[in-house]
């Protein structure tokens, strides 16, 4: 059965490419596998994950090792793109195909308006999972650099292995590995954690600790540094408590994670 001529395929596969190529500048502030240059220009004053990243890192100019971090994040982030434009390619060739089949078996001619209305429909499909993307992977380059930040500060001050805490927004969105993971049952004050102990990979449910790309795609929690000699009083609140960080030994004695 005839179908859509290669060069309309081609054709819908260059639009939605293109597509996704301007998202993927505007979300990384870099294509990776389109540079060519061995280290990054880091002069964007855009909002995209270059300068959150470089921003979490208290806009120093970053290390080989910070520089090589940022890298790989981009090429995370770049690479659930890619594989995203091309489900949507292959989807909108698809039904593009299967519309151009049934039309010519019935001997009429395609509608271009009909074609762009495919590709249209294709790509609103692949905002939902977009924004997954974008959430999640940005969420993941603000808490690296900041726990990159926060090893910095500590080895200045001869904590080599700091406490840190999740800041949590709480809405409709707030998860219960949330509530248990970063928060005591109170949910008022903040569960501790050696940086040390915060994993780098993605978060499954009933894992035993936060991890810094967040606890699910939409979570927006970020990894905060408690300088040695402080703790939290009744209300949550930052107190000082003069006990070189034992506070979060009596913690999990009194609040250990309910699993």
């Amino acid at each position: 059965m005839k179908g859509l001529p290669l060069k309309i395929i081609d054709k819908i596969e260059e639009i939605i490419g293109a597509q996704f190529d301007e998202i993927t500048l505007d979300f990384l502030g870099i294509i990776p596998k389109l540079s060519r240059n061995k280290r990054i220009v880091f002069t964007t004053t855009r909002s995209n994950l270059t300068s959150l990243f470089l921003q979490a890192l208290g806009h120093r100019k970053p290390n080989q090792d910070e520089e090589d971090t940022l890298k790989g994040c981009l090429r995370v982030a770049a690479n659930y793109i890619d594989a995203l434009k091309e489900r949507t390619q292959a989807r909108a060739v698809q039904t593009a195909n299967a519309y151009a089949q049934e039309t010519f078996a019935n001997n009429k001619q395609i509608a271009p308006s009909k074609i762009r209305k495919i590709v249209v429909e294709e790509m609103g499909k692949a905002q939902n999972h977009l924004k997954l993307i974008v959430n999640s992977e940005t969420n993941k380059a603000v808490n690296t650099g900041t726990a990159l930040q926060i090893q910095k500060v500590a080895d200045d001050v001869g904590d080599k292995d700091p406490v840190v805490f999740f800041l949590v927004t709480k809405d409709d969105k707030t998860g219960d590995e949330e509530w248990i993971l970063h928060l005591l049952p109170d949910r008022k004050t903040p569960r501790l954690w050696y940086l040390s102990e915060i994993g780098a990979g993605y978060h499954k449910v009933g894992d035993p600790n936060p991890k810094l790309p967040g606890l699910h795609p939409n979570c927006r929690c970020k990894i905060t540094y408690l300088p040695k000699s402080f703790g939290f009083g009744p209300e949550g609140k930052i107190k000082w408590v003069e006990l070189d960080h034992d506070e979060i030994k009596e913690q999990r004695k009194t609040h250990p994670l309910p699993r």
